[in-house]
This record gives structure tokens, sequence and C-alpha cells, in this order.
């Protein structure tokens, strides 16, 4: 099958392999991930913290273990924040959110919101957790994709400066941070804390370190967000007076070419947008977006002294906006605020955080020298020539290391190993291979920056098998050629595949 340079065929993975993963079934009592996600979602909790001037800076998970409002969540999620809302499964929101009581070591916070007779998660025993069992993690990835479910294995259990930590292969990412770790009993084991750089090194703090801390809870003692962290504020001036190495907090970036990851909030939602801009020697800077939502754009700014001013025009088809953002440039992130109008209307004024992708450029150019002309040429093609002769040793070769990784599942077993790659070309966002147990390639799965199902209709014709998600999503598989394509609520593309 010939397929066109911009519109090769993503790889998605078989739908029986993705309808099989809400049927894992755990062999210690046969509790699914379903049923595990369904009794404890509930009481996840979405957490967005903001600063004196009420604009966000970010957003973060928790779980409720009190019915009559008692949260825990992580110490870096609150940390620094005047201010917080809860949101609650049910769409209830709460502003006045106070901490009860805190563990800065071990991460650990916890609050308390006014209300009654809420889903209580069911704490279990950490210390019983065993090097290899399976563990079931739910959060708020990128502060917008709530109740996501990811899961994974117990890698091992850490000692760190004072306290030990959980290491899992189960994915945790930006936004996350103070979910649940869950056993298969739909138990809490742990407080998923974040990732380190490199493959599946994802930790939470184990549970039992949070018993004491709710065990001996003082509410009179409760503070507000802003009264907390006055006090630790002051303490972390205090310590960069003694520590020679802390990092300056107002050091001029002479040039921000390269790349650049960012987190943007506002009334409307949140998203994760990368970076790559050029600087000129008057300051003028240019460059493109692309957005975890899909799509992307351009911008135009200026740079003077330590402030960054740009323009933002978002480039979707169905969905053009502006946006007008200045920001201050202190080290290697930049932190502002925004305002700007799309399709979903006004989005009032929102915040952002930009951090500097290190090496970016360095990593790219040593991927791309190793890039084949005719991956180059057609990169979804190319990859298609590889099902059943590629090894992930061959894949590394030409798309370098894997960015992500997670298990494919035929019923209750995994078979396979799922790796995430950026592409090199830059023709699409991303690609997912799948290798089955002997380490053959078997499916490829591609995510392009933009494309529509009515386009897939013109180069694909419209003869497919539909199935119809809870989500709202769609899968059209087609009767005749190794094609799936897996199409949003809006008709943009998420993924296709061959297989």
């Amino acid at each position: 099958m010939k397929l066109p340079r911009r519109f090769l065929p993503m790889p998605l993975f078989p739908w029986v392999l993705l309808l099989s993963l809400v049927a894992i079934t755990v062999a210690q009592n046969t509790t699914s991930v379903a049923d595990i996600a369904k009794a404890t979602s509930k009481s996840v909790v979405r957490i967005t913290v903001r600063d004196a001037s009420d604009k966000p800076l970010a957003v973060g998970s928790g779980f409720i273990v009190r019915a009559d409002g008692i949260i825990v969540t992580n110490h870096h999620v609150i940390e620094g924040a005047s201010a917080a809302s809860v949101e609650i499964s049910n769409g209830d929101t709460y502003d006045a959110v106070f901490v009860v009581d805190a563990d800065k070591r071990k991460d650990l916070a916890i609050l308390r919101i006014k209300a009654l007779n809420l889903p209580v998660a069911k704490l279990g025993d950490s210390d019983s957790l065993q090097v290899g069992q399976h563990v079931v993690a739910i959060g708020n990835p990128r502060g917008f994709l709530t109740d996501s479910i990811s899961d994974g294995i117990v890698s091992a259990v850490r000692q760190f400066e004072g306290y030990k930590a959980i290491q899992t292969t189960a994915p945790i990412s930006e936004g996350s941070s103070g979910g649940p770790l869950l056993n298969d009993l739909g138990e809490v084991i742990g407080i998923t804390a974040g990732t380190f750089e490199g493959q599946n090194l994802n930790i939470a703090i184990p549970v039992n370190y949070a018993k004491p801390l709710l065990r001996f809870l003082n509410e009179s003692q409760q503070k507000t967000l802003a009264e907390f962290n006055a006090g630790a504020l002051k303490t972390a001036a205090a310590e960069s007076e003694t520590h020679r190495d802390a990092r300056p907090s107002d050091v001029k970036v002479t040039s921000i070419d390269g790349s650049w990851s960012a987190t943007f909030a506002d009334n409307r939602g949140s998203g994760h947008l990368d970076f790559n801009l050029i600087q000129n020697s008057d300051g003028d800077v240019v460059g493109t977006y692309t957005s975890s939502l899909g799509g992307g754009g351009s911008i135009k700014g200026t740079v003077k002294d330590t402030d960054l001013s740009f323009e933002l025009t978002q480039s979707l088809k169905d969905c053009p906006g502006v946006f007008k953002a200045r920001g201050h440039l202190a080290d290697t992130k930049i932190a502002g605020a925004y305002v700007g109008t799309d399709c979903l209307g006004d989005h009032g004024s929102g915040s952002f955080t930009m951090t500097r992708v290190a090496n970016a450029a360095a990593i790219q150019q040593s991927v791309a020298v190793r890039v084949p002309d005719a991956m180059k040429e057609n990169p979804g093609a190319y990859l298609e020539k590889q099902l059943r002769v590629w090894t992930p040793e061959n894949a590394r070769l030409v798309l370098g290391e894997p960015i992500r990784h997670r298990y494919s599942y035929a019923q209750d077993r995994i078979d396979g190993d799922i790796n995430a790659y950026t592409d090199p070309t830059r023709l699409f966002r991303e690609f997912e291979l799948r290798f089955d147990k002997a380490n053959m390639l078997t499916n490829v799965f591609v995510y392009p920056w933009s494309m529509t199902w009515e386009q897939c209709k013109q180069l694909w014709g419209e003869k497919t098998k539909t199935i119809k998600n809870t989500d709202g999503t769609r899968f059209y598989m087609y009767k005749n050629r190794r094609l799936n394509v897996l199409v949003n609520r809006d008709g943009s593309v998420i993924s296709f595949g061959v297989y």
C-alpha cells in the first residue's frame, strides 16, 4: 500500500488490543484495571494552585481519604501557591482550601475542603509491596486529561535521603502528581510524585508515610495556602543565603534560541506546548509551536532586557486564535501571563511557564544524520516496510532512544512492548512501534500534527467498520487494507496505524 507523504497511516493499536486493555484480569482476585479505576476514580480530585494575583500556577492531583473533605497530595503541588481550588469527580469546585499538615522531605501534604459525604479512597499497606507486582495510577495529566488511567509494575523500592520511594513503570505525567497508586485490590499504596529523566523512572511515595499525618491530624492548626507558604518561602530564602550552589533567581537569558517546553493554563483549561525559537541580534524572536491537544502555530515577539513579549497565532483549521503574552526571563525559565481568544471564546487572563530543553538541537542533529533518505521522503511508508523486520535495536538506530514505553496486552497477559519515538523528520508529531514477545515489529502507529477524517476518506475511501467509544472517539477499521484510524469527536485524527 503506497502512502502519501503527509498523510501516512499513523500507527494505531489494533482495536482489539485497545479494547482488551479494559479486560486485564488480575490473578489475585480477578479485579480488572477497569474495575479498580471505577472504584477509586470518584475519590480523585484535581487541584489548581494560584499566585497572589489569582493567576493559575499549576495543576496537580490528590485523593480524598475522609468523607468530610480531607485530601492527600504532594507537597510540591501546593508549594509556593497563595490559593487553590479543588474540583471533585462530580464537577463541584471548592475554593476554600486549607493545609492541615505536611512533610516536605517526603513530599506529602494534607489538605481540607469544607464538604460532606465525599467518596473516599481505601488505603492499603505499602510495606507489603513486592517488586514486580502490578499497580494502577490515576491522575490528571497536563491538568485537563482528567481521570486518566495507566498501569505497570513496581520496579523497585528505593532509599533516598531519609525516606523510601516506589519506582514504577506506570506512567506519571505532569498534572498527575499527588494522585493514587493502587494495588490490584483497589487500595492506595502510594502517592504518585513524578518522573525522573529516563525511561520508566516514575516515582511514588509509600502511603504508609501519610498515615501518621492522618492519625494525628489537628484541624485547629490548619492554614490557608498563603499562610502555609509564607513561612516556607522565608525558609527557602534563608537557606539560599547559606548554600553557595543555589541557583540564581534572576539571571538574564542572553539568547532564547532553541527548544522550549511550556505549560499554559487559563479559565478554559490547560495544555502543553513545545516551541522552537530563533532570536536575531536585535532581539526579535520568531518560531513555531506544537500543542499536546494537536495542531500548532507560530510565534513572533521581542526580547528586551529580561522580558519577552510575543504574539502566538493558533493555526488550527477549525479553531484559529490569537494570544498575546509577556514573560520574565530567569535562568533557563520564562514565566508570565497572557490573554487571547479562539473558537472556545475569551480565555481570560492565563499564566505560562517555559523551560529550555537542554541540548535539544544537538539531540535532533544526532538523530537526523541516521535517518535514511527513504524515511525523509515518506516516513509512514518507510516504517510500514519495516513490519516483521525491525527489532527495537533497529528502531533505535534510525529513530533514536524511545521517549516513552508501555505494555500491550492480550486479555490478562502482557504480549508485547510499545515504544514511542519523536519523528526525526518532523513531518509527524510522534510514532509508536509495537514489538511482540520475539522483539519483532508488528504495528506502526503514527500521530499527525493536523489531519481530519474527511482527508482520510479522500485518501483511502470509506470501506470501514466503525466502533463508537464511550468518550466520543471512533475507530475506523478499513476492510480492504490493514489500516485503522482513531478519530476524535470533533473529526480530527488522533492517530492511525498499519499492521
